[in-house]
C-alpha cells in the first residue's frame, strides 16, 4: 500500500472518531461498535475516492478495480479489525482511566 492510502485512512477515521466522540463514549456497546463502522467507513471511502496514481497496491491501484470483489473481503476484514483494535485499546485506556 501506498503512503497515500495509509494517510487518508487513517485521517478519515480519526476525524470520524473525534466528529461522534461523545457518542461512542456513551456504551461499551457503542465503544466496540462505532469505530468498527467507522473504520468499514474510511476504507469504502479510501477505494472509492482514492485517485488510482496515488492507490499503489490498493483497491484500484492493484487491480484496476475499484471494488474488486477478490480483494474487497480482505479490505473489510483489515478495517473489521483495525476498528475493533482501535474498540479494545479505547475501552483499556478508559477503564485505567476510571480506576486513578
Amino acid at each position: 500500500m501506498g503512503p497515500a492510502v495509509k494517510i487518508s485512512y487513517i485521517l478519515l477515521l480519526g476525524l470520524l472518531l473525534l466528529a461522534f466522540k461523545g457518542v461512542v463514549n456513551k456504551t461499551r456497546t457503542f465503544s466496540y461498535l462505532l469505530p468498527i463502522v467507522f473504520a468499514v467507513l474510511s476504507a469504502t471511502l479510501v477505494l472509492a475516492f482514492l485517485p488510482a496514481e496515488f492507490s499503489r497496491g490498493y483497491g484500484i491501484g492493484l487491480t484496476g478495480v475499484r471494488f474488486d470483489i477478490g480483494v474487497l473481503p480482505i479490505y473489510f476484514m483489515g478495517a473489521i479489525l483495525s476498528g475493533l483494535a482501535f474498540g479494545i485499546v479505547f475501552n483499556g485506556l478508559a477503564e485505567k482511566q476510571k480506576a486513578v
